[in-house]
């Protein structure tokens, strides 16, 4: 135990990653120790298909080579789980803004937003040592006499870090290394509006909670399987400046709502941030007309597109779409980086209007698909690769399923989705039920709330396969 870490949630992580850019690499591997009440609660590691081949460079230090990456998950099939075990918690680090900014860009990537407030063991060991010339993590395990089972490993990592915590509260006491994490930290304290009482009436348990201002005005509407813990966080971030330091500063009541699990959580999110507008919830606000890119065969044998603004998405279209967008502006932008990156026909693509060559064939970024010089299976074979991440997910089961979300057993919310489709709400508790009837329409937030919880494999055991009547 590290009594030092006693009073606050801490994440220990460690990444090795594509190169030292977060914006252009991604991570490889990452390791995390989860402390809670100063003791390693959790521990998860896991390798991460980036989608690229490792540089001799990057396999040379890390010893990770292109063919274990290759049978790894991607992030987006961990992220859930890594997300579990950040929350609510310090992210420690050895050179912390490095890890940070690798994690916070990967969710970015999955429009999941991600902050944290950051502990970096490079600057408290030159806080707490000026002394030493080096605070690398070699000098650090050099001078503290601490064991690395293999270095550049990210859990191996991680774990240094924890020893580190440990050998410096055994030599110095646990008041040293308390007084120097709390300056290193510079702990936030509540708005001045907010109580503590306040702060404990929050349960712990699965729910959304609401900010509001002193005028009584929306600020922002958040989710946690960990309410209090969650609420806890956004006052703790790292938040010298911008949105996140005005929303707190503003903040001058919280209300919350307890759900029976996750999965209600996020539906209630979802509503109530398309209901009430925060002034600080951008991504689930609701759009009236979604940019929805539909795929066409021309009469000449070649893949295009049209591009169809409605609020709705009927079940028969699904596999006709492409992509959705929330604006025309974002569709257009979307198009032209995709022509871009797979030499697509701007003219095929919709983004001019040509008599006859397009005018990136005329600069020689087009192959020709505009006026039939290259061959249409050619085409279409790269058109439908650019566009395979960016489709709707084929639905995973033979028919509707239904997911339970209890609070506790026998009593929750029940919902059943077809094809990506929520089409009933069933509350039950013991012998008593209700049931709701939803319009079976596609709702492409729901379709991301779904997607991430449904073919998450820690949550199969809530699912029910259900017959199509």
């Amino acid at each position: 135990m590290v009594r030092s870490l006693a009073k606050g949630t801490y994440a220990i992580v460690d990444t090795e990653t594509t190169g030292m850019s977060a914006s252009l690499g991604q991570i490889i591997e990452i390791g995390i120790l989860r402390v809670e009440n100063g003791e390693v609660v959790r521990t998860f590691h896991s390798l991460v298909n980036p989608g690229r081949l490792l540089s001799h460079t990057i396999q040379g230090i890390t010893g990770i080579t292109d063919e274990e990456l290759m049978h790894a998950p991607v992030f987006e099939d961990i992220a859930s789980d890594v997300l579990e075990l950040l929350e609510g918690a310090v992210l420690v680090a050895h050179n912390a803004r490095f890890d940070y900014s690798f994690i916070k860009s990967e969710f970015e990537r999955l429009e999941r937003p991600y902050r944290a407030k950051t502990l970096c063991t490079v600057k408290l060991s030159r806080s707490m040592f000026p002394e030493q010339q080096y605070h690398n993590l070699d000098a650090v395990m050099e001078a503290h006499g601490l064991s690395c089972g293999a270095r550049h490993r990210a859990f191996e990592d991680a774990e240094v870090l924890w020893q580190f915590f440990n050998a410096v509260e055994k030599k110095h006491g646990e008041e040293f290394l308390t007084s120097a994490i709390n300056r290193a930290l510079k702990r936030h304290t509540l708005p001045a509006a907010i109580s503590p009482e306040l702060i404990k009436s929050i349960p712990n348990t699965p729910g959304v909670y609401i900010f509001y201002n002193a005028e009584g005005d929306v600020l922002y509407v958040g989710k946690s399987v960990k309410m209090r813990s969650r609420v806890l966080s956004h006052f703790a971030n790292d938040i010298s400046a911008g949105k996140e330091l005005r929303m707190c500063q503003e903040t001058a009541d919280i209300e919350y709502r307890e759900t029976s699990g996750e999965l209600s959580a996020l539906f209630l999110e979802s509503q109530l941030v398309k209901e009430l507008s925060p002034v600080y919830n951008r991504m689930l606000r609701e759009v009236k007309e979604l940019a929805v890119i539909m795929k066409k065969i021309d009469e000449r044998g070649y893949a295009t597109l049209s591009i169809e603004y409605t609020g709705e998405i009927d079940q028969e279209e699904l596999k006709s779409v492409l992509a959705v967008c929330r604006s025309k502006v974002q569709a257009k932008a979307f198009l032209r980086k995709l022509a871009k990156d797979h030499e697509l026909c701007s003219k095929l693509m919709g983004l001019e209007k040509a008599a006859h060559a397009c005018f990136a064939r005329q600069l020689g970024n087009c192959n020709g698909a505009c006026i039939g010089e290259e061959d249409a299976k050619a085409y279409n074979k790269r058109f439908d690769k650019a566009f395979a991440r960016y489709r709707i997910k084929s639905w995973p089961f033979g028919g509707p399923v239904a997911v339970k979300d209890e609070a506790e057993e026998g009593e929750g919310t029940a919902y059943v989705i077809d094809n990506w489709c929520l089409t009933e709400v069933i509350s039950y508790s013991g012998e008593h039920k209700s049931s709701q009837k939803v319009s079976a329409m596609f709702d492409l937030d729901s379709y991301k709330i779904l997607s991430r919880f449904l073919l998450n494999p820690k949550n199969s055991r809530s699912l029910v396969q259900l017959q199509r009547s």
